[in-house]
Order: C-alpha cells, then structure tokens, then sequence
C-alpha cells in the first residue's frame, strides 16, 4: 500500500491549480483512491488533508460518501468511537436508512421475528448463499457503515447492536448481498445463540462463513471469523 499511496500521491502533484474544475474524474478518481490508501496506512494527517479535498470539491452527495466512510473508519481506529458512530448514523440517514429511537429488549424481539419472517422465503441455506448480489450503489454503501457501525456498537452500545445486525440481515435479503453480508449473518447467529437457540445460531454462522468465502470483505473478515468462532 506504501508503493500504490506514493503512485496516487505522484499522479496528485501533477494536477494544476484549477485541476477540480478542468480535470474532475481524475482529480476525484486519484484523491479517492489516496484515501483508501492512507486509511490502511494509518496516515491520518493525509487522510484529513485529502478527504477535505474530496468534500469541498465533489459534485454530489454520492461521490463524497467514499471519503466519509474513510473518515469514520479513521475515528473508529483511533478510538473516537462515538464521534465515528455519530457520523455513521448521520451517513445512514443521508442515504435514507433509518435507525430507531428505542433499542429496548421488546424492539430487539420484534426486529429479530420480521427477520425470520423474512428468511422463511428461503426453502434451503445453499438458496441463501446464492442470493443474488447487491448492485444498488448507495445500498452498498449503506451496508459499508452498517457493517462499521455493529463493529463500534459492539464495543460500546451493547443494547443497540442487534438492530444493526437485523437492518444488514434484512438489506441483504431485500437488495441483494454485498461484502459485508456475512458479518451480519454471523452476528445474527451469535444473536441467536445467545437467546438459546443454539441450532439456529450455528446454522447462520455457517451461512456467514460460507459467505465469506465466497464474497466477503477483507475488512470485516477478522470480525466475521472471531465472532463465528465463539459459537462454532
């Protein structure tokens, strides 16, 4: 990643002054890219430097949300996690995803039967696995803080993660499954395991696991396989 930053870093240095207004998709492609870039690297001064860029100079809503994903990632690594989380949830609403007032024991309940409700759709867990994907962008990206936000609730809102988990379960049944598809599953089988019902719960770990190899993120990856592991 140190060798593709400074390739992105190059490409930026020859962009002229008025490169946002005659040089656009470039200019956006390369500041894009160098985020990715300084997010794994750790750079975090860059990544503030170039994700401003990225935010006063794109043209619209959806080409800003790679930056503020990286952003809220960065927060989320450096221990700002409720500044992170703040910023997932105002992403979530921007892109119309919703999350409730209340996380109370009742809400969990209720969220956890629409979900089996809606999983009844599926006669077989090879039927789920092969669901189609997901090819809505902004869905994707919805997904993406999604999978970011159960990863900080899990640390610090315990009471509210289940919700989370449900809303990346039920947008991957509705929309289709993304990347981050088996974190979900792997947390609703965790969910429900430790409600009781301990078949169930491995039965969707398995699904996570299975879906992980076929298609997950390397970014989730780590929680997806620790999480499983505990119930396996």
């Amino acid at each position: 990643f140190s060798a593709a930053y400074s390739f992105f870093d190059n490409g930026i240095s020859f962009l002229r002054k008025r490169h946002w207004q005659d040089h656009y998709d470039l200019s956006l492609q390369l500041f894009d890219a160098a985020t990715d870039c300084a997010l794994v690297l750790g750079d975090i001064t860059s990544l503030k430097l170039l994700t401003n860029q990225i935010i006063t100079f794109a043209k619209s809503f959806e080409e800003k949300l790679n930056a503020t994903y990286n952003t809220v990632s960065a927060l989320a690594y450096g221990s700002q996690l409720p500044e992170s989380v703040d910023k997932c949830i105002i992403a979530l609403s921007q892109l119309g995803e919703k999350l409730p007032d209340s996380y109370s024991e009742a809400d969990t309940k209720v969220y956890i039967a629409q979900t089996q409700d809606m999983l009844k759709g599926f006669t077989t867990d090879q039927e789920l696995i092969e669901h189609k994907e997901m090819d809505e962008p902004n869905k994707i990206m919805a997904m993406k803080f999604y999978a970011r936000l159960e990863i900080s609730f899990h640390m610090t809102k315990v009471e509210a993660q289940p919700i989370v988990t449900m809303k990346i379960v039920q947008l991957s049944i509705t929309q289709g499954m993304s990347p981050v598809s088996p974190l979900g599953f792997t947390f609703f089988g965790m969910l429900l395991a430790r409600l009781g019902d301990i078949r169930e719960g491995c039965r969707y770990v398995r699904i996570g696991r299975k879906l992980l190899d076929g298609m997950g993120s390397k970014e989730v990856a780590g929680e997806g396989i620790a999480i499983g592991t505990q119930i396996m």
